[in-house]
């Protein structure tokens, strides 16, 4: 650890016991060293781990990188919920990431796609955009022989003043 900067801390694990392990010894160094400043990079499963993790991702200014996130703040995604067990008669699973946001998220990027774009729609892939509930896509054609690959990804951001922040990026 270097004093006087920040330091990234990345666990070689994602499982539980091991995030689990980390936390305790973060938090007993952050305890005896304060003045210390770092940043914790989790994976993507850690988003299953938020419900008992979440104090220690606040306190350790984590960010955890993935293609999808689950953001409950969006005005959408509790009436979204509230339709989906209306109509199947199932509350969602609770999985990561949520394969019922999931599938309407691709299913209304394609559809919107194909129903404003017609035969335009792959040339024109690559500028769609819908307003999704978990995942966003920003699709590029790999080579001129090949299919189309997501190149947009996200960070969450749980930051020490106990906010989430979503910083999207994409490859251009």
């Amino acid at each position: 650890m270097s004093l006087g900067r920040k330091n990234i801390i990345v666990s070689n694990s994602s499982s539980l016991k091991a995030l689990n392990q980390l936390c305790a010894e973060l938090n007993t160094f952050k305890s005896a060293n304060p003045e210390y400043q770092f940043s914790l990079l989790g994976h993507p499963e850690w988003q299953i781990y938020t419900n008992s993790q979440q104090a220690n991702f606040f306190r350790f200014d984590t960010y955890i990188y993935s293609s999808f996130y689950k953001n409950m703040n969006k005005a959408a995604c509790g009436p979204f919920e509230a339709r989906f067990k209306k109509d199947f008669r199932t509350d969602l699973q609770n999985t990561y990431p949520s394969f019922g946001m999931l599938g309407y998220d691709l299913g209304r990027f394609f559809l919107m796609g194909l129903a404003g774009n017609g035969s335009q729609f792959n040339s024109r892939i690559s500028s769609l955009r819908t307003n999704p509930l978990q995942n966003d896509f920003y699709f590029k054609r790999a080579s001129n022989w090949s299919g189309f690959i997501n190149n947009k990804a996200e960070l969450i951001h749980y930051t020490p003043q106990q906010k989430i922040d979503v910083i999207e990026f994409t490859k251009k």
